[in-house]
């Protein structure tokens, strides 16, 4: 309990270190980097990308280049997977849906996927299903990092259901900043579920939850190493 006190707590305090070197921006304007910040995936960053419907056919390419995006600088090669959700932003809105490839083939002169979309399409884009979680979290290949949730991913369209429902390991967690209580999920071998809950209880005090209980309403100051954070 008290070690998951401290890694919550010193999580607020990286927030609130990486928030001071935040790039000029308007408001409510979603803007890219970092994608990798020490260990941090920014889940936002990775879902920045687009690729257009394929050249030799709907769902397939030319070169594998075609399937290679980045995220603020980081090579996905390639961006898609099977099993991970793939948006088909249609130039009719009403028509846009996201599928999940159930075969990714990758060759020296091609590179395809294989859908099965309920609608019809014409002309279409590819985007991320997940608004970058799950790019995020296959970026990871199972070592150790922390994927970041922020209001930019709610704006891409991340939702709680995304969360839930994603792909990973258990060296990956999740930290999601959307609210003013931070809340961090950990894999358990099938879902990504919620560990504990920070939310600030007024004042310089923190209210803990661990797997939805209140344990504590009054945390006021926590060390680390002896000295305060």
């Amino acid at each position: 309990m008290k070690k998951l006190l401290l890694l919550g707590l010193l999580l607020l305090a990286l927030v609130a270190a990486h928030a001071q070197f935040a790039t000029s921006q308007a408001p409510g304007q979603v803007t890219p980097g970092p994608g990798n910040d020490a260990g941090l995936l920014y889940a936002s960053s990775f879902g920045q990308w687009n690729v257009q419907q394929g050249n030799t056919g709907q769902f397939s390419w030319s070169s594998p280049t075609f399937c290679t995006v980045a995220a603020d600088g980081i090579p996905l090669v390639p961006v898609f997977a099977v099993g991970t959700p793939v948006l088909i932003k249609d130039q009719v809105p009403a028509n846009s849906e996201i599928v999940s490839p159930t075969a990714v083939t990758i060759g020296g002169s091609l590179c395809s996927i294989t859908v099965s979309p309920v609608n019809k399409h014409n002309t279409f884009v590819l985007q991320s299903g997940t608004a970058g979680l799950q790019e995020a979290i296959n970026y990871a290949h199972a070592l150790p990092y922390m994927v970041i949730l922020t209001s930019d991913w709610t704006r891409l369209g991340g939702t709680t259901a995304m969360i839930t429902a994603a792909k990973g390991s258990t060296s990956v967690s999740i930290l999601d900043e959307r609210a003013s209580c931070l809340v961090a999920y950990s894999w358990t071998g099938s879902a990504y579920v919620e560990d504990a809950n920070f939310c600030s209880g007024g004042g310089s005090s923190f209210m803990v939850y661990v797997n939805g209980v209140l344990v504590s309403s009054s945390v006021t100051q926590i060390y680390m190493n002896g000295s305060p954070l």
